[in-house]
């Protein structure tokens, strides 16, 4: 009423005016819809929306559940089991016709489930792979006979997924896809490689050893470290402009991709001795081994700046030493830590650097009854330094400061080298045959 109200009072201000009628009447319908159509049609519907629900939520809860059930029955060994929730996977695949709804219903592997149809256990072995590396790796350890077949699978369910250290050796992976994931350490060693789609891929330091790789998608992958690979692999496949291959199949490589291969290796392998993996420790220093032969590391060390090249063993037998010499460089921190879980084993640092630069500071490291038989100390100041029993044959003591070291005898200083700026403990001479 009080919108009406006004309405009047305009109307008559308005006819008082010295105007026609044809100019009160439009005023009034203007006043008309302003006043009295917003009332008959409100600006918010008064409503209530019902929530939309995805067209794949339905098909999802009824998919996943199965499907994970048939996996694990698959692990177990219960392939009566896996069968029967394979048989429910096909009706619903069916049901809601995924060969041409698969994508609307967000379901991207429906492709790789289609040519499965007569070959189930390829789906349920690609489930597994799709758990990640230490639930695929733990079943084939329980399966060792068993040949994985992941003929036309997604490996992976999303692009860059984690892949590392997944054991793929002898698998037949022909047209497989793997989608840009992380495949580090993995072994494709005797793999069927053929047609399989790697583009992007992360394969570093992956091993290739006996692998077939006939028209294999490499374009986008890296490459760097990888080991096992022949030119004669790689004359059947597809690489681009962005494949990084290892060192030796390049026609030039700088110090820094030297370096780019060799750092991550061996830091892999000092951590995995840490962690008493010295499995896989080995493995990886036979990686270094072959990355060393391939870039004729004994006649290029000084190209690449690796001056400690003289201490790195030539043969696997030796890879003890060499990390435990890597443990130690790590600090004294993680020397003694390593030393402290491991108190019954007697380091052997044979022809080892202590230290990679001169006049450092190896304050309060523990090598008590260690084999420094040839070590080199390059002048180090040694505060709190424990040599008690310490095998010092031939040690290269120059220069080095050995005034607040502990358990150090006249005895062990007689078997070492030294120079006359070795700086000894109160009570104990500089052996004759010293500089």
């Amino acid at each position: 009423m009080y919108s009406f109200d006004r309405l009047l009072r305009v109307l008559d201000l308005l006819d008082r005016m010295p105007y026609g009628w044809e100019v009160g009447l439009t005023v009034f319908l203007i006043a008309v819809a302003v006043t009295i159509l917003p009332a008959l049609f409100p600006r918010h519907s008064t409503i209530p929306q019902q929530k939309s629900v995805r067209p794949s939520a339905g098909f999802w809860a009824e998919w996943a559940p199965v499907n994970r059930a048939g996996r694990e029955a698959w692990m177990s060994g219960d392939y009566g089991e896996a069968a029967r929730m394979f048989d429910l996977l096909l009706r619903l695949a069916d049901r809601f016709r995924i060969a041409s709804t698969g994508r609307a219903l967000g379901f991207g592997s429906h492709a790789a489930f289609s040519s499965a149809r007569q070959h189930p256990h390829r789906w349920w072995q690609a489930q597994i792979a799709h758990k990640g590396p230490a639930r695929w790796n733990a079943w084939r350890q329980t399966n060792p006979t068993m040949k994985p077949d992941l003929r036309d699978q997604w490996i992976v369910c999303r692009e860059e997924a984690n892949l590392q250290n997944i054991d793929f050796s002898d698998a037949d992976l022909t047209f497989a896809s793997f989608f840009g994931a992380r495949c580090t350490g993995a072994s494709f060693r005797n793999a069927d490689l053929q047609d399989t789609n790697l583009s992007g891929t992360d394969l570093r330091f992956t091993d290739f050893a006996g692998a077939r790789l006939l028209r294999t998608n490499l374009s986008g992958a890296d490459l760097t470290g990888a080991f096992g690979l022949t030119r004669k692999q790689l004359e059947n496949v597809v690489l681009s402009a962005t494949t990084k291959l290892p060192l030796e199949f390049r026609t030039y490589f700088s110090t820094q991709d030297f370096w780019a291969e060799w750092a991550p290796l061996n830091r892999a392998g000092r951590d995995a001795w840490i962690r008493d993996e010295h499995g896989e420790a080995a493995r990886l220093f036979e990686c270094l081994l072959k990355l060393a032969q391939s870039v004729h590391l004994d006649t290029h060390w000084k190209r690449f700046c690796f001056r400690n090249y003289a201490t790195f063993p030539r043969t696997a037998e030796g890879s003890g030493r060499w990390w435990q010499a890597q443990v130690l460089l790590k600090g004294a921190r993680t020397w003694n830590n390593w030393r402290h879980t491991h108190y019954a084993t007697f380091p052997d640092l044979r022809g080892q650097w202590i230290t990679c630069r001169r006049n450092a500071e190896l304050r309060g490291l523990d090598l008590s009854g260690a084999d420094l038989t040839g070590a080199f100390f390059f002048g180090a100041r040694c505060p709190g330094v424990n040599f008690q029993d310490a095998n010092l044959q031939g040690a290269d003591l120059g220069g080095t400061d050995l005034t607040r070291t502990t358990g150090l005898t006249q005895t062990q200083l007689n078997t070492a080298l030294g120079s006359a700026t070795t700086l000894l403990p109160q009570g104990l001479v500089r052996p004759q045959h010293w500089e």
